[in-house]
C-alpha cells in the first residue's frame, strides 16, 4: 500500500485547502444535497435498526460495532456486515475487526485516535453529526485533498493510500478550516467531496482539468 507520509503531507499541505474548495466547487446539486445530509441520514438509520432488530443493545454500542467494521466496506455492506455480527458475533470483516467489535461489546475496547484515527472519527460522526471536532479521513477523502494531479502518487491498483495518526491530523485540520470558510461542518464537507473523488479516480480515472 502506498504511504503518505508526514513530510510528504507537510510538503502537500499548500494545496490541500485549495483542493478542497475545488472539489467542493465540482460537485453536482445531488452530490451537495446528499452530502450536507449524509451523517444525520446514517444517524438516524443506524438507531432505527438498532430500535427494531436489536433493542438490547445500545446506540453506542451498535454504532461502534458499524465503525470497527468499516474499514474497506461499503456503506451497505458495512450495515449488512453489523447486523450479521450482532447476530452471529462469528467473523465478518478480518478477524482483528471482529476481535475489536466482540471487546466493544464487552466494554473491553476504547477507540483510540493515534491507533485508529479513521474509526475513531467515523464512530464519532455516527453518534453526534452535529459535532465539529471530528471528520472522517479514508481514501476518498486523502484524493480529494491531495487532488487529481497528486493523488496519483499515492495510489494504487485497489485505491487505497496509507496514513499515520499525524498525517491524519494536517488533513482532518484543512477539512474544517474550509468548512468552517463555507459555514458547514467538516462531516458535511467530507461526505460532499467524497463522493466527488469516488466519481474523479474510481476506476482509476483521474480527472485531467
Amino acid at each position: 500500500m502506498p504511504w503518505l507520509d508526514i513530510k510528504s503531507a507537510r510538503e502537500l499541505s499548500q494545496y490541500g485547502i485549495q483542493n478542497l474548495q475545488l472539489a467542493l466547487h465540482k460537485s453536482t446539486m445531488n452530490e451537495f444535497d446528499s452530502g450536507m445530509d449524509w451523517y444525520e441520514l446514517a444517524n438516524e438509520s443506524i438507531e432505527v435498526m438498532r430500535k427494531y432488530h436489536f433493542p438490547w443493545y445500545s446506540f453506542s454500542q451498535v454504532t461502534g460495532i458499524v465503525a470497527i467494521l468499516s474499514p474497506n466496506l461499503h456503506w451497505e455492506s458495512n450495515i449488512q456486515a453489523m447486523k450479521e455480527f450482532l447476530v452471529s458475533q462469528r467473523i465478518i470483516a478480518t478477524k482483528q475487526a471482529t476481535r475489536a467489535a466482540k471487546k466493544w461489546l464487552q466494554d473491553q475496547y476504547e477507540f483510540n485516535f493515534k491507533t485508529g484515527p479513521k474509526i475513531s472519527n467515523f464512530y464519532h460522526n455516527l453518534m453526534d453529526p452535529k459535532d465539529p471536532n471530528y471528520v472522517t479521513i479514508d481514501r476518498h477523502a486523502i484524493r480529494a485533498w491531495l487532488g487529481p494531479i497528486h493523488a496519483r502518487r499515492f495510489d494504487d491498483d485497489h485505491g487505497r493510500i496509507g496514513i499515520n495518526h499525524k498525517t491524519y491530523h494536517i488533513i482532518a485540520e484543512h477539512y474544517k478550516e474550509v468548512a468552517s470558510h463555507y459555514d458547514i461542518l467538516p462531516n458535511q464537507l467530507q461526505a460532499i467531496t467524497w463522493q466527488v473523488a469516488r466519481r474523479q479516480f474510481g476506476g482509476r480515472q483521474y480527472d485531467k482539468s
